[in-house]
C-alpha cells in the first residue's frame, strides 16, 4: 500500500484508537498510587499499535502531532491534564515526535523508534502536575481517591521518581516499536529496513545508559520501602549493573564505558538537581578509576573489564552518601518530602555507620561475582575479548 492511499476517516479512526488507547492506561491508576504515576508506561505499549499502523502509511510530517492533539482535546472535553503546562507539554511531545521522525527519516523504522517515545513522553503531561504542584495535587487526590492513596501519591513526588517514569516511558516505547515490526509485518513492509535500529553502535550505547539509569533510578526509589534499602541496596545492584557494563564495554572496545555510563548519571543528576557535591567528586573518582584499571589491562580483554568494573560497581553510594556527610540537611528533606515519621526511621539507620562500612565492603565480591554471572549470561559479548 503506497501512503497516499491513507484514507481521511482511517488516519481519525487510528487517531482516535491511539487516544483511547492512551484514557484506557488512566484506569491501571486505580491499582494504585504508584500504578498511576507510571499510567503513561502502560499508554505507550497500548498506544504503539495504532501509532505504528498510521506512521506506516502517513511517511510525513504531522502524524506525532495529530495524535497529541486528539489526546489534547480529549484532555479539554473531560477536565483531565488540568491546566495550559499540562496540554502543552502533551501537544510538545507530539511535535517533537514529529520534527525528530522528519530528520531521521520519514520513511525508516528508525524514524519511528527515535519519535515515538517522544511522543510518548508526552503524555507524562498528563500527571505533571504531581511533581509541578505537588500540594494541589495532593488536596485532589484526597478529594477523590482519599487519604491513602493521597499519602501514596506524596511519596512518589520527587525528581528520581519523574525521571524514572520518563525513562521507563521511553524505553516501553522503544519496545513496543519493535514489537509491532514482528507483529505488524504489512506495515513495516511500507518502511524501509536499511536504518534499523540494531545497526547503531551509538543507539546501542545510549540505550544501555538508559537503562543503567532505569537500574540506578530503581535502587533510589527502593527508599520509599524503609530508608535501610536505600542505604545498603548500592550492595545488591551490580548484579544488574555488571550486565549493562560488560554489554557496553564490549561495543566501546576502548576508553569511554564506565565515563559513558556514569557521565549520562551526572548530566541527568545536574538537570534534576539531585547531584549535589558528594555525588559529583565520588563519582568522577569512581569513573576514573574504573577506566585507569581497564586501561592497564587492556581495553580488549576480559580481565580489564572484570577488575575495572570493581569500583564502577561502587557507582551508588556516592549519591547515598549525603545522608552521613549532611544529616540534618538529609533528615530536614525527608520531613518536606517523605511520609510523616520517615526521618525517625532514618535515624537508626544513619547512625549505625559500621553497617554502612560492611554493605561497601560487601560490594566488591558481589561485583566479582555479578561480572561472572553476566559473562555468563552474555556469552555471545563476552566471546569477542580475549
Amino acid at each position: 500500500m503506497e501512503k497516499k492511499s491513507l484514507k481521511w476517516y482511517s488516519a481519525l479512526g487510528m487517531g482516535l484508537l491511539y487516544m483511547a488507547m492512551v484514557f484506557a492506561a488512566c484506569f491501571f491508576g486505580f491499582i494504585g498510587p504508584a500504578c498511576w504515576t507510571f499510567f503513561p508506561v502502560v499508554a505507550a505499549l497500548l498506544g504503539a499499535g495504532a501509532y505504528f499502523w498510521l506512521a506506516a502509511r502517513w511517511q510525513k510530517f504531522g502524524v506525532g502531532t495529530f495524535a497529541a492533539v486528539l489526546v489534547c482535546l480529549f484532555c479539554l472535553a473531560t477536565g483531565e491534564a488540568a491546566g495550559f503546562l499540562s496540554k502543552a507539554v502533551i501537544v510538545a511531545g507530539g511535535v517533537l515526535a514529529d520534527i525528530v521522525r522528519l530528520l531521521v527519516g520519514n520513511t525508516s523504522k528508525k524514524g519511528l523508534y527515535t519519535a515515538y517515545p517522544l511522543l510518548a513522553s508526552g503524555n507524562i503531561g498528563w500527571i505533571v502536575n504531581l511533581w509541578i504542584r505537588p500540594q494541589w495535587y495532593i488536596d485532589g487526590a484526597v478529594e477523590e481517591m482519599g487519604q491513602v492513596y493521597a499519602d501514596g501519591i506524596a511519596r512518589l513526588q520527587n525528581p528520581w521518581v519523574f525521571s524514572l517514569c520518563v525513562v521507563f516511558t521511553a524505553a516501553i516505547a522503544v519496545l513496543s516499536i519493535w514489537l509491532c515490526t514482528k507483529v505488524d509485518k504489512k506495515s513495516a513492509g511500507l518502511l524501509k529496513e536499511n536504518t534499523v535500529i540494531r545497526n547503531s553502535n551509538t543507539i546501542k550505547v545510549l540505550l544501555l545508559a538508559i537503562v543503567y539509569l532505569a537500574i540506578f533510578l530503581l535502587g533510589a526509589s527502593s527508599g520509599m520501602i524503609h530508608p535501610a534499602c536505600y542505604a545498603y541496596v548500592g550492595a545488591i545492584l551490580p548484579l544488574l549493573f555488571a550486565l549493562v557494563y560488560l554489554y557496553t564495554a564490549t561495543v566501546i572496545r576502548g576508553f569511554g564505558a564506565a565515563t559513558v555510563l556514569n557521565g549520562f548519571l551526572l548530566v541527568v543528576g545536574l538537570l534534576t538537581g539531585e547531584a549535589d557535591t558528594t555525588f559529583i567528586i565520588g563519582i568522577i573518582a569512581l569513573t576514573a578509576l574504573a577506566e585507569l584499571i581497564r586501561y592497564f589491562f587492556k581495553y580488549d580483554t576480559l580481565k580489564g573489564i572484570r577488575w575495572s568494573f570493581v569500583p564502577f560497581a561502587l557507582s551508588f553510594f556516592p549519591y547515598t552518601l549525603h545522608w552521613w556527610i549532611d544529616t540534618e540537611g538529609s533528615l530536614a528533606a525527608a520531613v518536606a518530602e517523605m511520609r510523616p515519621g520517615y526521618d525517625e526511621l532514618m535515624r537508626p539507620v544513619i547512625d549505625n555507620v559500621p553497617m554502612l562500612i560492611v554493605a561497601i565492603v560487601l560490594t566488591i565480591p558481589v561485583a566479582i561475582l555479578a561480572m561472572r554471572l553476566a559473562e555468563r549470561a552474555l556469552k555471545k559479548q563476552t566471546s569477542l575479548l580475549k
